[in-house]
């Protein structure tokens, strides 16, 4: 079962730590079984429910494309350099932190997921492999794992968005020259950073952190 709203618009607008945040709509889809085998819309939010389509043994985890026939989704399109734009242009403004971002896997490789607009973001490396690697992408795999046919398991992801008022806060610390600061690419580039995300995979959760953009502005 797939969960989405529309995105919100500027009506639906909530103040937040200072700062109009849009509303949490929906982030994130993966590819899917389609006829014509393309990505629905990008979201800022997904829910994906799983229902087996074989059993999950131990050995299948170290195979993605036994995870997908047994999940049921088709492989998504390859990596894309999100992680490598922001990264770019935070250092471009002059304001990149201890850190750099990487093109994150919102949905997980073997459940579809592999980097385009429609399953990846641009966040931290240390949250990668720190927390969200503990709490969501490295459990992942144990919450199939002896699950039999017909059996389900629930992925979701949600996260908040940087609107335009968090982008210009940061753009507020840059010592670039002001056609820089003005350039729209960089700002396409950082917006795509989310400022928190939640999620959780079975049994495991992670609560709503702002890992994703911690230590990439300095």
């Amino acid at each position: 079962m797939k969960t989405q709203t529309n995105k919100p618009t500027s009506s639906d607008t909530e103040k937040s730590a200072g700062t109009n945040q849009a509303s949490t709509g929906t982030i994130l889809q993966a590819y899917k079984n389609t006829s014509m085998n393309q990505p629905v819309a990008q979201l800022e939010s997904y829910s994906e429910t799983f229902t087996l389509k074989e059993d999950i043994v131990a050995g299948d985890v170290y195979d993605w494309g036994i995870m997908r026939r047994k999940l049921g989704v088709a492989q998504g399109s390859k990596a894309n350099s999100a992680g490598a734009n922001a990264t770019a242009s935070l250092n471009a403004l002059g304001i990149k932190g201890s850190d750099y971002a990487i093109t994150a896997h919102m949905i997980p490789r073997r459940a579809g997921g592999m980097g385009n607009d429609d399953n990846a973001r641009p966040w931290a490396y240390g949250f990668e492999n720190g927390t969200w690697k503990s709490n969501i992408d490295g459990v992942f795999d144990g919450e199939f794992v002896g699950k039999k046919k017909d059996e389900t398991v629930t992925y979701a992801v949600e996260t908040t968005d940087m609107d335009d008022a968090a982008y210009d806060a940061l753009k507020a610390k840059s010592t670039a020259d002001d056609d820089v600061k003005d350039d729209d690419d960089h700002k396409t580039n950082i917006q795509k950073i989310p400022t928190a995300v939640s999620a959780s995979v079975g049994s495991k959760s992670l609560a709503k952190t702002a890992g994703p953009i911690t230590n990439l502005i300095k």
